[in-house]
């Protein structure tokens, strides 16, 4: 399948397009602004990336399916020709990544107002460094793991960023609504995004419809500590483990201590003890735990 998208060289659109092509199908795409990083690794990967948008050329190239980026609104050019000309299919990114990618996939959606691309990075980390084979979706073109998409190997986790922000233009649902997690991880929730939310409790219903299609055979795991969070409990229709320094935690963190090299601290699990560990190790234990 020829595979357009509008909009390649948004970091979560240029990676998904690295992951069509990987799946063997054929990828175009252009932007208004072609630009390293993302252009570099497009260029690498011999993805022909056009710059600006032009109807014709679109009509031309006749793809069989438009990925129409959310950054593309009414009176782009190509959206405008699209919805004109009724000529070709055209779908949004999470729509693509749902249908193609994540259905029948263990995925883990890492999500949050703040940490979302480092934590979606440390997760694929962790689990690669176990011996896994995860898929990945990272919003960046991050240091380690090396590239920021990988399919990963059949009946293998799926990691991704679960991004509150809407689809598209016609579709003002938050993306991660279509993520079909088995984990869901929330870093921490604060008003954000004004252009598309009324205020905190806007942002909070969207993160409650999120949780409410976590399988009751699958985690939330969420800092206990966030008080706009615990406004989305409490979740009765699947397992919650929280994380964070208060006593209400089931993971709590204490003695923490940082230097340039690398932060230390202990862990109690539900009111017991382990000895020192480093993030690594912290982290490489919660996700055996959720993904086991």
């Amino acid at each position: 399948m020829k595979i357009y998208f509008m909009g390649i060289c948004g970091t979560a659109m240029g990676n998904a397009a690295l992951l069509a092509r990987s799946a063997g199908h054929e990828v175009i795409g252009a932007d208004a602004g072609v630009y390293p990083p993302m252009s570099d690794v497009l260029a690498q990967a011999e993805i022909v990336v056009h710059a600006g948008y032009d109807a014709d050329r679109l009509a031309d190239l006749a793809p069989d399916l438009v990925v129409v980026g959310n950054a593309m609104s009414r009176g782009n050019v190509e959206v405008e020709w699209l919805l004109d000309s009724r000529a070709l299919r055209f779908t949004s990114l999470p729509a693509l990544l749902t249908e193609t990618v994540l259905a029948g996939r263990r995925n883990m959606v890492i999500c949050g107002t703040h940490g979302k691309t480092t934590t979606t990075s440390m997760a694929a980390y962790l689990l690669r460094a176990n011996g896994r084979d995860p898929g990945v979706l990272i919003g960046a073109v991050p240091m380690d793991p090396p590239v920021g998409q990988h399919l990963g190997a059949e009946g293998e986790p799926f990691v991704i960023e679960g991004d509150e922000y809407d689809r598209a233009f016609f579709d003002k649902r938050s993306k991660f609504i279509h993520s079909a997690p088995q984990v869901v991880v929330l870093n921490n929730l604060e008003f954000d995004h004004a252009d598309i939310f009324r205020n905190l409790q806007d942002v909070q219903r969207t993160f409650r419809h999120l949780t409410r299609i976590v399988p009751r055979s699958g985690f939330v795991v969420m800092n206990g500590d966030d008080q706009n969070l615990a406004a989305v409990g409490p979740l009765a229709w699947t397992q919650v483990v929280r994380v964070g320094v208060g006593d209400q935690n089931d993971v709590r963190i204490v003695d923490f201590d940082e230097t340039g090299a690398e932060a230390r601290f202990r862990v109690l699990w539900r009111g017991g003890g382990t000895s020192g560990l480093t993030w690594f190790g912290v982290y490489r234990g919660c996700l055996m735990l959720v993904m086991r």
